[in-house]
Parts: structure tokens; sequence; C-alpha cells
């Protein structure tokens, strides 16, 4: 192979080695510029190597390592090696980052999948079949009669699985080993009455090593045999005998994770180890009822986890519970504090959106009857449904307004009167599990449920202070059930109804301050344990029923310290059971716990944000 020096120029498209004056690439027709030709004449030669075809034409090939140190370079080679080490380690970061994660999404989904996977075959002996069940006794399947054909059975008593799944049988009385795939479709069988290599005399106990071989205690012929998965017979060991090594009867057996071999000698009232290949190691037991004693044992199983390592796993499980609880505590913490909260601010005529720990995020509104406007006399109400959506009721516009959870607007229905559909003073507004809608119509003293796009379903109550009649129902609330409550200020009383308006039941109906007793009820709401907090407006303080309403307990005073009231008006309660109070004259949120302890506040009065006048409805995200 000869070498010799020409002036040649590369082509900066694809690299291919061109004459010193060629216009275009002979590859892939690249046009070169005069400056390149001017400048390619002024390099030195290249090294190219020519060596000639079939046809006996020359090539030019460029040596590799010449291209390489040809190439312009925009970094030093200082500059080279530093972004080398970097992407180097980086890339190294990435990898173990990668691994790491990947090793436990796959030992986590490698539980999962063999926890699912699970099941558990029993040896049914006198109905001679096999039956498959789910680790929590679902039944799956059977296979099997009595016979001595492929499948069938007469005393089946041993079962083993190997590693894929295969099922083994020690088929007792037909003196054999029959082997089926996890469905129950037979693969093999081995196996015939007899004392010969591979014959059996009433095979009893079978177990399978890590290598898929297969042991069987051979019952009447006292001895173990060891077979391959396909049943050829590789060794034995055992005679009868109460010796080392000898059994009286070889009932059960088992294989340890390291390969050893324990055997049931039941007439011997032993354990018997072993090696793989029939080594005795050691032996323990004798007849008796002491520890360690014996009468006829039976069957064994073996943990292949030894007690420090059992310790060690269930320290690890723990940890890991410890873990996990902690994260999901953080992880609903963090749910919680980006769950919003959504106040309707009456005087200043729009909503505000915070965060759970009152950090401002949004508002929307202004006063007026368009699509997003508000007027409202004496509240407005406000609820949220499980997509976040929120609905508004104006007592004034007499009409619910729908907006997404940044308040753009979606629908809107109602109008002034006393027909269906249409309100006379709305303000309770609340949605069922279903999106269904409920709207306290306070001056026509009645509560009408509608769809979630504002169709019409059905109404109940009239004026009085009978059962299931009304003198201004305000707030409204329903629990988990579709139970639907109502709070009724001038009646003094809670009332229970069905999701179709049937009465249940009630309690309060007399003004007072006593436990039970109301003066003006405003809001209602219900926890995830349906117990009902009423906002006790004149009596500045909250009451907490259960949901049959048995009183529990009460907090607040009239004034404007943590925990005082003048005059609350929304409440609300998170998933976690905290309190959120909607104070109308001190303009302000207060957050409890479930039993009344003060967490936090928010607001003055003012059309500032993060400020009120006279805040009414409150309601909390789903999401």
């Amino acid at each position: 192979m000869n070498y010799k020096e020409k002036t040649v120029k590369e082509c900066p498209a694809c690299g291919t080695i061109n004459e010193l004056n060629a216009k275009f690439c002979q590859e892939c027709g690249y046009k070169f510029f005069e400056e390149e030709i001017k400048t390619e004449a002024k390099k030195e030669p290249l090294l190219v190597q020519e060596k000639k075809d079939e046809k006996g034409e020359g090539k030019k090939e460029k040596v590799k390592e010449e291209v390489k140190e040809k190439k312009k370079s925009f970094f030093s080679p200082t500059q080279i090696e530093s972004i080398k080490k970097s992407e180097e380690e980086m890339k190294n970061k990435i990898v173990i980052s990668l691994s790491n994660s990947l090793e436990k999404i796959i030992k986590v989904k490698a539980v999962e999948v063999r926890e699912v996977q699970k099941v558990v075959y029993v040896a049914d002996r006198a109905n001679c079949h096999i039956q498959k069940f789910t680790s929590e006794g679902e039944f799956i399947t059977k296979w099997g009669r009595k016979g001595s054909g492929d499948g069938e059975f007469y005393f089946p008593h041993g079962i083993a699985i190997d590693s894929q799944g295969n099922v083994y049988i020690a088929d007792c009385d037909n003196h054999s080993i029959q082997k089926f795939t996890s469905e129950g479709d037979f693969i093999t069988k081995w196996g015939s009455k007899g004392s010969g290599d591979g014959r059996f005399e009433d095979p009893f106990g079978i177990a399978i090593d890590s290598q898929g071989n297969t042991y069987v205690a051979d019952r009447g012929n006292r001895r173990i045999q060891k077979f391959t998965s396909a049943g050829k017979f590789i060794t034995k060991w055992g005679r009868k005998g109460s010796g080392d090594g000898e059994f009286g009867e070889a009932f059960g057996i088992a294989i340890d994770s390291q390969g050893n071999v324990y055997v049931v000698d039941t007439d011997n009232h032993r354990i018997q180890k072993f090696t793989s290949e029939g080594g005795f190691i050691t032996k323990w037991g004798r007849d008796g009822s002491g520890d360690g004693e014996f009468e006829s044992p039976y069957g064994i199983a073996i943990s292949n986890f030894s007690q420090a390592q059992i310790e060690s796993i269930r320290k690890s499980e723990e940890e890991m519970k410890n873990q996990e609880e902690t994260i999901k505590i953080k992880a609903v913490e963090v749910k919680e504090v980006q769950k919003a909260v959504y106040v309707a601010d009456r005087v200043n005529c729009r909503i505000q959106k915070f965060t759970s720990a009152d950090e401002f995020i949004t508002k929307w509104g202004s006063e007026g009857s368009d699509d997003g406007e508000f007027r409202a006399a004496y509240g407005i109400g406000i609820a949220i449904d499980s997509q976040d959506n929120v609905y508004v009721a104006e007592d004034v516009n007499c009409r619910i307004q729908k907006f997404t959870s940044e308040g753009e607007f979606i629908t809107k229905w109602g109008s002034e009167g006393s027909g269906d559909g249409e309100f006379k003073g709305p303000y309770g507004i609340a949605i069922d599990s279903q999106g269904n809608v409920y709207v306290a119509d306070r001056d026509n003293y009645h509560i009408q449920k509608f769809t979630s796009a504002g169709e019409f379903i059905t109404k109940w109550g009239s004026k009085g202070s009978g059962d299931g009649e009304f003198d201004a129902a305000y707030g409204i609330a329903i629990d988990s059930q579709g139970n639907v409550y109502v709070a009724e200020s001038f009646n003094c009383r809670i009332q229970k109804f069905t999701s179709e308006g049937e009465f249940i039941t009630k309690w309060g109906g007399s003004e007072g301050s006593g436990d039970g007793e109301f003066d003006v009820t405003i809001g209602i709401a219900i926890d995830s344990q349906v117990n009902l907090y009423v906002t006790d407006c004149f009596n500045c303080r909250i009451q907490k029923f259960t949901s049959e309403g048995e009183f529990i307990t009460k907090w607040g005073s009239k004034g404007s310290g943590d925990g005082e009231f003048e005059y609350p008006m929304g409440i609300a309660i998170d998933s976690q059971g905290n309190v959120y109070v909607a104070e109308s004259t001190n303009c302000r949120i207060q957050k409890f716990t479930s039993e009344g302890e003060s967490i936090t506040k928010w607001g003055s009065q003012g059309s500032g944000d993060g400020e009120f006048k006279e805040p009414f409805g409150i309601t909390i995200s789903k999401i």
C-alpha cells in the first residue's frame, strides 16, 4: 500500500477528499466558494491513502487520525479536556440517578407482581384433583380425576412448584410423579411401582431446588430419589433403619436456599439433614411431646432467611413503612397548602381566592349584573364541585353563576320569580357527589335542585315552621350519603332531608344561647366524619353536632380577638377537618382545628387584595 502527499481539500459538508481545484464535491455536490479554494491552496498537503479498486482505478482516502488533527476547534486542549471531564461526570451522575430510580421501581414492581401472581395449590387427596386459589382464597381452577391416565390421580399427596411455575405432583397410589403447567396442562410423568431407580413405592413428599432438580420422598422404599426436571434419574440415598441416613418412613421433604435437603423421618420421629447429593449432615428429634421431640412428624417447610436476616428485613420494612408514612403526611400537607379557599366578598362584589395558608392567589368580579359581575343585599353564597368549578348565588340578581377555579365564566341560570328555576333571594348553595346543585331559595321558602348545567330537577318546601317548611333558609350542606341539611335563620333550627326532599329529622327550633339553641343560623358545613358545624350568628359562636343533631361542642364569643366573632356567616371544612369561618363585621377569615383551637387568621376591612367588606360565603377546593 503506497502513500504519497498531494494537495487536496476536504468537503465541509460530508468530509470527502477532493482535488484542490475542484469546484464541487465529488460525493455530495457541495459547491466550494472562491475563498475556500484559495484558502485550501495555502494549507499544507494532507496525507492521503491511494489504493486501487477492482478496476485498477485509484481511490483517495484520508487517514482518519490525520483528519481528526486537521479539524478546527473553538477550544484549547485544556478546555476540551475539562469539557470532556465535566460531560463524563454529568453522564455518570445521570446514569447513577437513573439506575437507582429504576432499581427502586423495578424492586417495587417486582414485589407487586409477585404478590399479585402468588397462588395456592392444594392436593385434594380423596377427590383426586388439584385445586388452585389466589393467596386470598379465591378459587381459580382445578384439574384431575380418579384414574391412572395422564392428568388423573390416585390419592395425590406431595405438591411442589418450580421457578417457571410448573406444578409437580407425587401421585401416591399410582406410584408416579406428574408434571403440569400452572394451568393444569399435562407435560410429562415418570415412575411406576417398584424399587429400581426411578420407580416408587407410595411417593409422598416432593421438593424442587433452585436448579429445577426434583427430590422425592419414596416412602415405601425408605429412600430419597433425585431427578432432573424432566424426570431423568440422578441419584438416590437411604434405606430402612434408624441410623444416620436411614429412614423408618420418609414422608415430608424440603430444600433450603443452599440446596440442603431436610427429610421428615416419620417412624423414627426425627428430622434428618443432607447435602444435595445425599451426604448426611445432622439430625434432631426423638419420640415425645417435649420441646424438640416429635410424635410421627409429617410435613416440613423451610424459611430461606436466617434469624438475623429476618430481623434485618423486619427492621427495613419498619423503616420503609415509617418513611412511607412520612412521605404520605408530607404529601397531604403539601396538597392541603395547595388547596384553595374561596371567599365571597359581599360588599366588594367579588370572589377572592387564597391558599389554605392565607396567601392571596387571585380575585374576580365587580358590581353589576353582567356575566362575572355580582350584586347582593344580604349575602353571596358560594360552593365548589369535584372538578373545582365555582358556583355563586346572588340574592339581588336572583341567579346562579358558574366559573372555573380561575374565575372564567362558564354559565348562569335563574331570574327573579317563584317558578321552577326562578329565585327570590337565593343564598345557600351546595353540590352533591353527582354534581347536582342545591339552592336555598330564601324568600320563596324552598330548596331547588338542579343539574350542574342548571337544568331544573325538583324542589320542596313552603313557608312555615312545620317539618319540611322554611322561614329564611340560609345555609345548606350535603353529606357523603346525599342527605341535605338546611339552616333556617328565623326558625332557629336545622332540618335534615333525603336528596329528594323527604324529611328525616330536625333539631334546635327555639331561640336561645344554650347548647343546641340558636339565634339566627346562617352557615352550615359537614366534615368527613359527618359532624355538622353551624355559624350561630347573633350568639357569635360555632356549634358542632353529630349528623343526628346531638350536641358535641361549641366555641367563640363576641369580640375581635382570636377565636372571637362579630357575626360569623360562612363556614367551610377542609379534608383535614380544619374549620374556616368568614366574619362579616370583623372582615376576616379565621381558621380552627375541629375542636375550635385557633390556627390562624387573615384579612381586614378594605378593597385591596386580601381585604374584605363583609365576607359572607366561603368554600374549599376539592382537588
